[in-house]
């Protein structure tokens, strides 16, 4: 790159699309897709997609929040505003979804 040297690699979505800085939760609708960043969080957040997690009245089967683990100094991280304090519940798991896969996949590198 700084070379102006062509390379040939073979790079998934989420990693060219951070190099040429075109990131944003909506690139993560399909968890399917983020398997090939993290395989087992993909897996996990498809356990979550693909049953009910309890009703809407803020009352979660699975205790999760729109929270995620920064890995770098094991802190948690709201993952929108408040997230801490929103439970996951099946109307916004969708959201939640896309979310963490967007923060592991670009937003955990920068902090």
């Amino acid at each position: 790159m700084f070379d102006r040297i062509p390379l040939n690699l073979c790079l998934n979505r989420s990693i060219f699309n951070a190099l040429v800085g075109n990131v944003a939760p909506a690139d993560y609708d399909n968890v399917h897709q983020f398997k090939h960043v993290d395989s087992d969080i993909a897996n996990s957040l498809k356990f979550i997609l693909e049953n009910e997690l309890g009703d809407d009245q803020g009352e979660s089967m699975l205790g999760f929040y729109f929270t995620s683990t920064n890995e770098n100094n094991m802190t948690e991280v709201d993952l929108k505003p408040g997230g801490s304090q929103i439970p996951v519940t099946d109307s916004n798991k969708q959201e939640f979804a896309r979310l963490k896969c967007h923060y592991h996949a670009y937003k955990a590198c920068s902090h």
